[in-house]
């Protein structure tokens, strides 16, 4: 068996046999690790959209750069929920027009850029069209780039559990 089929076999055991434990340890690898297992994704990827945005939550606050602290952006992207993309857009916005040259700056900018490429498509559309209506122009020219570049010709980072594309909904 090749190795990511042990590891979702083992990980398909622990979830029936302690499925608290199992959600804290995939929990945590997520918190801790830039590069979670997918099978850590996926399990807090099928959460309620309340504990996804939970988990998101307990990320951002414990998030300090000068600690040079992982998480994985990736999976913490994904549970944002939309006022929490409006807050990560804002911050994006604020960070995007500022020096960056601090280290520490730079760390934060890079998280909450790779956050905003995993967020619900169908947020980051409704919190950039929310914010363009009252930017001045260069600000709603960035918005629109961030979500242009979302929406661009990059099949590689579409995923199923994760739509890269706002639904038509």
């Amino acid at each position: 068996l090749s190795q990511d089929r042990q590891n979702g076999a083992l990980a398909a055991l622990m979830r029936r046999i302690a499925p608290e434990q199992f959600l804290a340890l995939a929990t945590e690898l997520c918190l801790t690790k830039q590069f979670a297992p997918d099978w850590a994704r996926d399990t807090l990827l099928a959460l309620s959209s309340q504990e996804r945005s939970m988990i998101f939550e307990k990320a951002w606050a414990a998030f300090r750069p000068e600690l040079d602290q992982k998480f994985s952006t990736v999976v913490i992207g994904a549970c944002a929920n939309r006022e929490q993309t409006l807050q990560l857009v804002r911050e994006w916005l604020q960070m995007h027009t500022a020096e960056k040259a601090d280290p520490e700056a730079r760390t934060r900018y890079d998280a909450v850029r790779y956050m905003l490429a995993n967020v619900p498509g169908d947020d980051l559309v409704s919190v950039v069209l929310e914010l363009v209506r009252d930017a001045e122009h260069g600000e709603a020219e960035e918005l629109i780039k961030l979500v242009s570049h979302r929406i661009g010709p990059e099949p590689d980072r579409a995923r199923d559990d994760n739509p890269w594309l706002p639904t038509n909904e």
